[in-house]
């Protein structure tokens, strides 16, 4: 009896953790052609920016509960995203400032602002564009 008890409380404890809310940053996690497309979007982005900012990796792979989380929030409008796909088709990439993550618009030292020259490196790469979601890089 005692160890019945004990097994379900441990499935009880297992079933609430929150282990689908974590963020993953593992690029080994990521389809090889865009690890390699997430490289050179970042060396030709990350020069133009003003000091203290950079483009980073902010999300690759995904778990379902994680998606449907972020979907159930409204920060996602799909639960058919390649984020979810091993390895993963999709990453996002956000600006980090003085070592805080912000989805603020930085200009560039080109002149243009930053979430504008990530669309064009997007097309330039052949990457999907979904114009919601700024930060998303997505192999076709």
């Amino acid at each position: 009896m005692i160890r019945t008890v004990t097994i379900v409380i441990l499935l009880l404890v297992l079933l609430a953790a929150p282990v689908s809310a974590k963020v993953n940053r593992d690029m080994s996690l990521v389809h090889k052609d865009l690890q390699e497309i997430v490289k050179k979007v970042r060396n030709e982005i990350n020069p133009l920016c003003p000091s203290g900012w950079s483009l980073e990796v902010f999300e690759t792979y995904r778990t379902k509960e994680r998606q449907r989380k972020l979907v159930n929030e409204g920060k996602s409008k799909t639960m058919n995203s390649k984020h979810c796909l091993k390895p993963t088709r999709a990453v996002d990439l956000v600006w980090k400032h003085n070592g805080n993550w912000t989805w603020k618009d930085p200009k560039l030292t080109n002149g243009k602002k930053g979430w504008a020259y990530l669309e064009e490196l997007k097309k330039k790469y052949n990457l999907r564009i979904i114009r919601w979601d700024k930060p998303h890089l997505e192999l076709k």
